[in-house]
């Protein structure tokens, strides 16, 4: 019973509320820059141009060394070009031939094609399966080294350094059937 009372009046006080009333919102603001006795008023921000939105958010260039992606973004489709390949080599018991019979592999990722469509990323398709040194073979590449004649490479055993343009020439690359 007592319970029954106290929920009843909390119920009650809810509803009610202290009486106090919400002060109302001033319709204009005075700006604290204009002398001239102006007021702004309220209302919906000014729209900046999408071309101006677009600029806002780009990504600061990457030290001038010329990249088309970030360090990371490479390596990562790199790694992810890997994955997929051993996927492939396990199912079929080969490497793949072409970015068609890989793509189901990386699901289609769109960065990845444009990458290799475009040349960004070579990769060695037809490339044999036995390799003498997996650490140390190049399966895959960015097309276009840095300004500073560096590249991120893709080894057979899954390794993704960054290689200078002199190291890159004398890696083997992975042999290619004909």
């Amino acid at each position: 019973m007592r319970w029954g009372f106290v929920l009843m009046c909390g119920l009650v006080l809810t509803n009610v509320g202290c009486g106090k009333r919400a002060a109302p919102a001033p319709k204009s603001v005075p700006s604290p820059v204009a002398k001239s006795g102006k007021t702004i008023e309220p209302g919906p921000p000014k729209s900046v141009p999408v071309e101006a939105k677009k600029d806002e958010f780009k990504k600061p260039p990457s030290v001038g060394i010329g990249r088309r992606y970030e360090g990371l973004e490479v390596q990562n489709m790199l790694k992810q070009l890997f994955i997929a390949t051993r996927n492939f080599e396990a199912e079929r018991n080969k490497f793949p031939a072409s970015r068609e019979e890989l793509e189901p592999y990386y699901e289609k990722n769109g960065k990845i094609n444009e990458a290799l469509n475009d040349g960004y990323v070579v990769y060695l398709w037809k490339a044999k399966k036995q390799v003498d040194n997996p650490d140390q073979t190049i399966l895959a590449w960015e097309g276009q080294a840095d300004t500073q004649g560096n590249r991120y490479v893709l080894m057979v055993n899954g390794d993704t350094p960054l290689m200078g343009k002199a190291d890159f020439e004398k890696a083997p690359k992975a042999p290619v059937k004909k």
